[in-house]
């Protein structure tokens, strides 16, 4: 318990130091049809949650060598996502290239945390990778369609303290970036989390939830996708009921139960 206090103080520190960097670096995220804010409000501010579950891990007795590359890969790939919605944010990038670094870091992370091989019966081990690359896929994108809601990503995150010591550095990573946007001195949304932040938070929730099942008791898999049920539920039927329509799923648009609201 301790291990995990400091994990998530350390987590925290770092966080709320850089976010702060970032609300004064001037990465403007400027209002079109689809946005939620008039006026521009400086993002990025997931980059400070990453620092601080970098930094956090970096003092993290891993237990074991195993257990070690897990954690190693899922940070490395968490952080190459967060380079990629950076260079989103500040310099827009073609969709198909997203599309194709997302899908191999999923598939990266989904071999180096260990695929879900039990759901009920014994699945062969490149079917388990495959649909175990699939869910951080799916969650990355489900994260990134949904976090136009300042850092809406921070709630489900902080969730994970229920999994493990390195998830403490999660959640007070998320905590530490979330401070910016409360409601305290000032308004809340001064800063959002940006692509960085979507991205390569959802990749280190979605790989550290594929350790926990693999670590943990039978109905352990379904846990992480019930704490994040709300961003999934709200994606995939919205995208089902674009295709429908005779839509696009995969054009941006305001039809998300959060902007209707």
């Amino acid at each position: 318990m301790m291990a995990g206090l400091v994990s998530a103080l350390t987590a925290f520190l770092v966080a709320l130091a850089v976010a702060g960097m970032m609300l004064r670096a001037g990465i403007l995220d400027r209002p079109n049809e689809r946005s939620n804010h008039r006026d521009p409000t400086p993002r990025g501010g997931g980059l400070g949650a990453m620092a601080g579950v970098f930094a956090a891990w970096a003092l993290l007795d891993a237990g074991s060598p195993a257990t070690g590359a897990a954690l190693a890969g899922i940070a490395l790939g968490g952080g190459i996502a967060a380079g990629l919605g950076l260079l989103d944010d500040l310099v827009t990038l073609s969709e198909t290239l997203k599309f194709m670094v997302l899908a191999l870091v999923s598939i990266a992370v989904a071999g180096m945390a260990g695929p879900v091989t039990e759901l009920g019966i014994v699945l062969p081990w490149l079917v388990g990778l495959a649909g175990s690359a699939l869910w951080i896929f799916t969650t990355a994108n489900a994260v990134n369609f949904m976090d136009g809601s300042d850092g809406l990503i921070a709630a489900p995150s902080m969730k994970l303290t229920a999994f493990a010591v390195a998830a403490f550095g999660v959640a007070g990573a998320m905590a530490g970036f979330a401070v910016w946007n409360a409601p305290l001195a000032s308004a809340r949304g001064r800063l959002f989390c940006g692509d960085v932040g979507a991205l390569g938070m959802a990749v280190v929730f979605a790989g550290l939830a594929l350790v926990w099942a693999r670590m943990s008791g039978e109905g352990a898999v379904w846990l992480a996708p019930l704490l994040i049920l709300p961003l999934l539920g709200d994606v995939l039927l919205t995208m089902a009921a674009r295709v429908r329509a005779g839509r696009s799923a995969f054009v941006a648009h305001r039809a998300h139960a959060y902007q209707l609201m």
